[in-house]
């Protein structure tokens, strides 16, 4: 069931409680649960106050990872920012605002600003997208026919993320085809195949999966598992290199 969220009473910009005698914002922090359910949420209460009409834009302030999406329930418009972004976004609504938000993180917390008065589109990024936290990296090989598994172990407090995964290796006698799956992890993802090629001595040819969103964990302090399987009979080299990050 989606959450419903009552806001903050809303901040006046140095205007009585009419919204037709100047510009007035209202602002509002969404704090997403682990595992992050939708929130859903009108400005009812502040549009009887007076304290806003008319929204026609909203400043969004998303410094985490992962997308947020919000949904203005009245006329379908999706509003998508990415993760370490912050930005203005016109809004269409009418006099009343209602809208559903959700988030990719568990934990997240998203603030908003609502106004009343007509705001041009512009998004950019913040520092924090520069160092999104601290590096982590796991790798499983074999030089028989084995299945692969590479563990990115959990840490109290910080949750784990996958951004890359390579495979690297020579063929099998028969040719094929080898699965890539993904446990422990909070959004169903996968699962990726790769070809395997015929001839033990033949390279593989697998270019790297780049993950963005990248793929979380269940939760703080959740190991994160990758697994491939066997490459086939004759194989004499394969490896499973994994890299992501905590926070």
């Amino acid at each position: 069931m989606p959450l419903q969220y009552n806001p903050q009473i809303a901040v006046a910009l140095g205007k009585p409680s009419n919204a037709e005698q100047g510009p007035r914002v209202v602002t509002q922090t969404l704090a997403f649960a682990s595992p992050p359910v939708p929130i859903v949420d009108d400005l009812a209460l502040e549009g009887m106050d007076n304290a806003i009409n008319n929204v026609q834009a909203v400043w969004v302030d998303n410094n985490n990872e992962g997308t947020f999406t919000i949904t203005l329930l009245q006329t379908s418009q999706v509003i998508r920012v990415p993760g370490f972004t912050q930005g203005f976004y016109p809004v269409l609504t009418n006099e009343s605002v209602n809208y559903s938000a959700k988030h990719d993180v568990s934990g997240a917390s998203v603030y908003l600003a609502w106004y009343d008065n007509p705001v041009e589109f512009v998004q950019w990024a913040t520092q924090t997208a520069a160092a999104p936290g601290v590096p982590v990296s796991a790798t499983a090989q074999s030089s028989t026919n084995t299945a692969l598994t590479a563990t990115i172990p959990g840490t109290p407090g910080r949750t784990n993320f996958i951004t890359q995964v390579i495979v690297q290796g020579l063929g099998s006698t028969a040719g094929g085809d080898a699965t890539l799956t993904f446990s422990n992890n909070f959004t169903a993802i996968g699962p990726f195949h790769i070809a395997i090629p015929l001839g033990a001595g033949v390279p593989i040819n697998c270019p790297s999966f780049n993950f963005s969103p990248p793929i979380q964990a269940q939760g703080p302090g959740s190991s994160l598992i990758a697994q491939l399987t066997a490459p086939g009979a004759g194989n004499v080299e394969i490896a499973l290199n994994v890299i992501g990050y905590q926070v």
